[in-house]
């Protein structure tokens, strides 16, 4: 598995106030939204900017928010 960046510390999202015992979440779909293409569905803000988009007009999301982001901050996790 590869090494993943950690994500950003201002990097927000509802599912981080929610209970999460590990299994795998299905969603309404029946989906599985622990895949990597379901994330957008947990709609993720940035509390710099309150919105989808961050200081730099680009989304927002684990696989955007990166090191190489200007605006990019690492929460060590």
């Amino acid at each position: 598995m590869a090494e993943e960046t950690p994500r950003c510390l201002k990097l927000r999202t509802k599912m981080d106030y929610v209970a999460y015992d590990g299994s795998p979440w299905t969603g309404e779909d029946g989906v599985d939204a622990s895949e990597p293409a379901r994330e957008e569905a947990h709609r993720y803000v940035c509390l710099v900017t309150m919105n989808v988009l961050g200081p730099d007009d680009d989304l927002v999301g684990p696989r955007f928010c990166c090191a190489e982001r200007t605006c990019y901050e690492s929460s060590g996790f």
